[in-house]
């Protein structure tokens, strides 16, 4: 068997949302889509990443912040009535570095705070 060496990396950032109704949570991503994946949905709960590839978490939230302004007021609304709205930063842990440190510069805090999107840190082992 070999033994492949990963280092540690940052993933991907999912949106977590939770709605107020099934139907909403629906019409919300049918307005992202395509340039959202469903991870998963259930409900009034969704969880989604972006169909393209982020190369850090500043990149995905400003992605993720493109898409929330050009929502359509109706799919608008019901963003800002979302009970959850949440960046879930992913990280995979690989044996090197001993420490990594990955930014979230100033704007990208603004953004969030400006979308009323909360910010979460989600790391993987091996």
């Amino acid at each position: 068997m070999m033994n492949i060496s990963v280092t540690t990396h940052f993933l991907n950032v999912d949106l977590d949302l939770n709605a107020s109704s099934e139907a909403e949570m629906l019409d919300l991503v049918r307005a992202l889509q395509p340039s959202v994946l469903v991870l998963n949905s259930s409900g009034c709960c969704a969880s989604l990443e972006l169909a393209e590839s982020a190369t850090d978490a500043a990149h995905a939230i400003a992605s993720y912040a493109r898409l929330i302004d050009a929502l359509p007021s109706g799919a608008r609304t019901i963003w800002d009535r979302c009970e959850v709205r949440n960046m879930n930063i992913g990280i995979q842990v690989g044996p090197e570095p001993f420490a990594a440190v990955f930014d979230l510069p100033r704007e990208a805090i603004v953004t969030l705070q400006r979308l009323g999107a909360s910010v979460a840190v989600t790391v993987y082992a091996r």
